[in-house]
């Protein structure tokens, strides 16, 4: 007897844990399409009917099966946003939950929201959204997925729009928006390497410049102009006459650089906030030296030098202080082929006149600050 009564016990939870585990048949309309494409919103409703089957919680109707039995009925779906709408499509195509929601974009912010409702009553029975700064292919991949699961009921870790931004590794506008203008200001050291160091010293260069973006990683062209200050390596003692003296001392002597450089770079992000590039190109400069006499103001004559080159960029930049405005460290290498007088003033059993050919090597580094031009 009292066997009988345990085995009819353990049917008992047996049929209703069955029972419990059944899942529920659904319906998913297409996402209502609001500052995207209606293809783009189509192809994340398939995505949606897919993530909610994965959950293991629900059956769900095909959309083709749908439009069939919809069709029969003479039922047009274009225009049904309503919770109404949605529970008298739920009862013609006979399915126990309706899923409906929308989909749109403001700015960078594509945010998607649906409902789950029962066909029954019309109670909405759950909701789910998310906010996500990123593009379209990030919203199909993690952001349909998380809404699936919350829908069915899944426990996951909510956390607030500026939180999920902090957390999340997102590409910033200028990336996903490329096509833009921008200037860039550099101030550092010129150092010459090598043979260099015998004609002029390390002094200091200012650029400025102009670029434009042409696809997410490449700047198709920055233009740049230089100018920088130094003195040559070897200086000239001169002798120098007072009412009471004959004295030597140095001529007072300036090298002027300018230059124009123009490179292509590649660059990419390698954090949220930091972004790297490499590049190369060509310039043009030209060496000029001043000689100065504290006594008998500039004298009437300089040492110039001009030539081609090649150089090589690359940088670290940070947005920390702003989207549109970045800042870095930049670092230059340039070759250049110059033709003309040294710029170290000769000694007096040189020939002044003569022309030489040189080829040097310059070393920069500064600091550089980026704006961009545009949203």
């Amino acid at each position: 007897m009292y066997i009988k009564k345990l085995l009819y016990f353990i049917m008992l939870l047996f049929l209703s844990n069955a029972f419990s585990q059944e899942k529920s048949y659904i319906g998913v309309l297409d996402l209502d399409a609001e500052g995207i494409s209606k293809s783009e919103a189509k192809l994340i409703s398939v995505r949606l009917r897919n993530e909610l089957f994965n959950t293991g919680e629900y059956s769900v109707l095909e959309r083709e099966k749908m439009e069939e039995i919809l069709k029969e009925q003479g039922f047009q779906l274009t225009g049904c946003t309503s919770n109404e709408c949605a529970v008298k499509i739920g009862k013609l195509i006979d399915v126990q939950k309706i899923v409906a929601g929308n989909i749109g974009k403001i700015g960078n912010l594509i945010t998607i929201n649906i409902r789950l409702i029962d066909v029954e009553s019309g109670i909405v029975l759950n909701y789910a959204n998310d906010d996500c700064d990123c593009n379209i292919e990030t919203v199909l991949t993690q952001s349909v997925r998380k809404v699936a699961q919350i829908l069915s009921g899944k426990k996951i870790k909510s956390a607030s729009y500026e939180e999920k931004k902090k957390k999340q590794k997102m590409e910033p506008s200028r990336f996903n928006n490329p096509k833009k203008f921008a200037y860039e200001f550099l101030g550092g050291i010129r150092a010459p390497l090598g043979v260099a160091r015998d004609d002029i010293s390390t002094g200091f260069t200012f650029q400025l410049g102009i670029g434009y973006q042409l696809t997410k990683n490449l700047e198709i062209f920055h233009a740049a102009v230089d100018f920088g200050t130094s003195t040559p390596h070897d200086p000239l003692w001169v002798t120098v006459y007072d009412p009471y003296n004959y004295y030597p001392r140095l001529e007072q002597e300036t090298v002027y650089v300018y230059g124009i450089p123009v490179t292509m770079r590649y660059r990419f992000q390698i954090h949220d906030q930091l972004e790297v590039y490499f590049g190369g190109g060509a310039a043009y400069y030209w060496f000029q030296t001043k000689l100065t006499d504290p006594y008998w103001g500039e004298l009437k004559k300089s040492r110039k030098r001009h030539g081609p080159g090649g150089l090589f960029q690359a940088g670290i930049f940070t947005d920390a202080f702003g989207e549109k405005i970045l800042a870095g460290l930049t670092i230059n290498a340039l070759y250049l082929n110059t033709e003309g007088k040294t710029l170290t003033t000769p000694k007096l059993e040189d020939d002044p006149d003569k022309r030489v050919s040189r080829s040097d090597i310059y070393f920069t580094i500064g600091i550089s600050l980026r704006y961009y031009i545009g949203e």
